[in-house]
C-alpha cells in the first residue's frame, strides 16, 4: 500500500509529471498517422491493359474534391501510357457525368508512379479535376474512371 511519504515523492517526480502529461499527445499522434496510413491506401484499382494497373483515389484538394492518379508498369521496360477521364461530380446543379475530352499521355518507368497529394509537387497529368476541361467548374469528384485507354512499348 502506498504511504503519503511515496505517493509525495511521485508527484514531485519530474519525469513522471511530464510522462503523464504528454501520454495524451503521443495518443493522438498514433491516431492522426493512422489515419493518414488509412487515407493513402484507399486507391482503387480502374482497370489493367498491357502490365500497366490504373488507379486512383477521390482527395480533397484545398476546397475541392479532385482524382489522383497512380499507375504501377509491371513491365520490365518503359511505356507510354495514354487515356481519357471520366468523372461523377457533384456541383451546385446536383449530380452529372463530365468526361473528358483531351487524351493525357505518360512516360512510365517500371515501377509505381503516383500522386500522394494534390499539395506536394503534383506531378503532370497526375492529379484529375474536371476544372481542366471547364476552367469555371467548381464541382467536386465523386467518381473517377479511365476510358480508351493505350499502352505502348
Amino acid at each position: 500500500m502506498l504511504t503519503l511519504h511515496r505517493l509525495s515523492a511521485i508527484l514531485h517526480n519530474p519525469f513522471l509529471i511530464c510522462s503523464f502529461l504528454l501520454l495524451p499527445t503521443a495518443a493522438f499522434a498514433q491516431k492522426a498517422a493512422m489515419d493518414n496510413t488509412s487515407s493513402a491506401s484507399d486507391w482503387k484499382l480502374n482497370t489493367t491493359v498491357n502490365g500497366v494497373e490504373l488507379y486512383y483515389r477521390i482527395a480533397a484538394c484545398g476546397s475541392q474534391k479532385v482524382a489522383l492518379l497512380k499507375f504501377v508498369n509491371t513491365n520490365s521496360k518503359a511505356v507510354t501510357v495514354a487515356w481519357n477521364e471520366s468523372f461523377d461530380v457533384r456541383g451546385a446543379t446536383g449530380v452529372a457525368n463530365r468526361s473528358g475530352l483531351a487524351k493525357k499521355q505518360l512516360l512510365l518507368a517500371p515501377g509505381k508512379t503516383e500522386q500522394v497529394d494534390c499539395q506536394a509537387n503534383p506531378q503532370k497529368g497526375l492529379v484529375a479535376r474536371p476544372a481542366q476541361e471547364t476552367p469555371v467548374s467548381t464541382e467536386d469528384v465523386t467518381g473517377f474512371r479511365f476510358t480508351n485507354v493505350t499502352v505502348t512499348k
